[in-house]
């Protein structure tokens, strides 16, 4: 019985083949923990943005409520056509 065991020279050995592979593609370049810091940063700007967003849009929602109730009773309003016209000879 015979089994393939790769020779290791401790917990973080990796075979020569997937160190070649990683450095072709540019992955083993990197410092460590940089993704992560880098990565930390950018969600906590996403956070505060969005926040600010927020903000903004309640604030024009506030400054422009007439405008916006005007446009919206003016899209809901039913069309002209619809009354019934009165001639003078009809009574209320």
């Amino acid at each position: 019985m015979s089994f393939d065991h790769q020779q290791s020279s401790g917990p973080g050995h990796e075979p020569e083949s997937r160190i070649a592979a990683s450095d072709s593609s540019g992955v083993a370049g990197r410092r460590p923990g940089l993704g992560k810091a880098a990565w930390f940063v950018f969600k906590a700007i996403e956070i505060r943005l969005r926040f600010i967003a927020v903000l903004v849009a309640i604030g024009l929602v506030i400054g422009y409520w007439d405008t916006i109730k005007n446009h919206w009773d003016k899209w809901t309003r039913p069309a002209a056509g619809v009354g019934v016209a009165l001639s003078a000879d009809d009574e209320f």
